[in-house]
């Protein structure tokens, strides 16, 4: 969202402190790898720089990425050194640091605290300290606008990340209606159709969307498997969802319980597997296998 802020001051500084010229197109995607990511394109789905008053950007261990792509450019090791330490030096300076949307924070301004600001758009004459209220809260309230309006924008481009930031921003509204409600939904639903096994997966459990609770089980969420595995009647599912699960590295016939004060609690009660012949349970396993075989790299990119 400051990306060309970013640019522009360590375009200016690697030029007047280092007498390093560098291309525009090659500075976005040095920084993207230097945040870890292949390209500018998958950077921007992922996450944008954000203001943060309260840290640091934090210094990169793994640099292969960053100096094999600025190798790639024609730069040399020495220059690529100044341009690392430089996006420190401008991070810090501008208080900037690369936030990824699923931490992306968004919060609307308290309806409360926005008192003077109603009075001042019904017309009230503010007295100074007033107005510096009302002025606060309407700077606030901007702020907030545009950074939904970017999730929102990255979301429709293809950020299930974003998406899922503004579904669970409706999910956990504090002004919990019908109409937020709704809003989670549909941005749930643009998650999940982006891949996002979590989106899916609240989709499915919370707001009894069967074919993504489906979707999100054979992808591999436990919460899910054993919800329609508690949910099936015929044995062989049943042995079915527990083949995936295992796959998948969870048991759904195992309790678990909490120790309180040495006092033993069960907190979740493992199924039971109804009997079915040796065919059947090998059956099982067979496609159990083969919706792991279809399914599990989805899992592997998605989960986090």
């Amino acid at each position: 969202m400051h990306s060309k802020k970013l640019i522009h001051t360590l375009k200016s500084r690697l030029s007047t402190e280092h007498q390093i010229s560098i291309k525009n197109s090659h500075i976005h995607e040095l920084i993207a790898s230097w945040n870890g990511y292949k390209s500018k394109a998958s950077m921007n789905i992922s996450g944008a720089f954000v203001f943060d008053d309260f840290g640091y950007p934090e210094e990169r261990e793994d640099l292969d990425l960053f100096f094999s792509r600025g190798a790639s450019f024609g730069y040399s090791s020495p220059e690529l050194t100044e341009l690392n330490n430089e996006i420190i030096f401008t991070l810090e300076k501008l208080n900037l640091n690369f936030i990824e949307y699923e931490h992306f924070p968004l919060e609307k301004p308290p309806h409360r605290d926005g008192y003077w600001y109603r009075k001042k758009e019904e017309g009230t004459k503010l007295s100074s300290a007033q107005a510096e209220f009302a002025n606060g809260y309407e700077q606030l309230l901007s702020t907030f606008e545009k950074d939904k309006d970017h999730l929102a924008n990255t979301a429709n481009n293809g950020s299930y990340k974003a998406a899922l930031r503004l579904a669970s921003f409706y999910d956990d509204s504090d002004e919990f209606h019908e109409i937020e409600n709704d809003k989670a939904v549909v941005w749930y639903k643009v998650a999940a159709k982006l891949g996002s096994i979590d989106a899916k997966a609240n989709l499915g459990l919370y707001y009894n969307d069967s074919q993504f609770l489906v979707e999100a089980a054979k992808c591999g969420n436990s919460y899910c498997i054993n919800e329609i595995a508690r949910q099936e009647n015929l044995p062989e599912n049943i042995h079915y969802w527990n083949e995936v699960a295992k796959l998948y590295g969870y048991d759904i016939t195992a309790s678990t319980g909490i120790n309180d004060g040495g006092n033993w609690y069960v907190d979740h009660e493992g199924i039971n597997l109804p009997a079915l012949s040796e065919e059947g349970k090998n059956e099982a396993k067979k496609r159990a296998m083969a919706t792991f075989d279809k399914y599990s790299e989805d899992y592997k990119e998605y989960e986090y």
